[in-house]
């Protein structure tokens, strides 16, 4: 996962909604979310890296689930590695149904779709 990318796919969905409206994205993203089977580490999504905002939301969304996938702490919220993909996957897919992505995302998208 390219994390340049993933800052500005955060970002920009950040940016483009309110604030209530991107939390009841990330909490319908969570809700689609089939955990595979397998233990996988914990990934850290530093508040530096894509907003405090972000964090905030996220962790907002996270202890509403009915099955919490995350634990939020102060200025990052750890995740397991497919729930994070699968987070990128949703906010990149939004990015570029909007009309809102950069070529690179564009391009990035393409290129995970092909198996490159």
């Amino acid at each position: 996962m390219d994390f340049r990318l993933e800052s500005e796919i955060w970002r920009g969905v950040q940016r483009r909604l309110t604030k209530d409206a991107f939390a009841v994205l990330l909490s319908q993203a969570i809700r689609t979310y089939r955990r595979p089977p397998g233990y996988f580490p914990l990934d850290r999504l530093h508040a530096g890296n894509v907003d405090e905002g972000v964090v905030e939301a996220l962790s907002i969304a996270l202890s509403s689930s009915e099955n919490p996938t995350g634990i939020a702490t102060d200025g990052y919220i750890s995740l397991r590695a497919p729930l994070r993909a699968h987070l990128y996957r949703v906010l990149q897919s939004h990015v570029i149904t909007h009309s809102s992505a950069s070529d690179t995302v564009v391009d990035n998208c393409m290129a995970s779709d092909l198996g490159l």
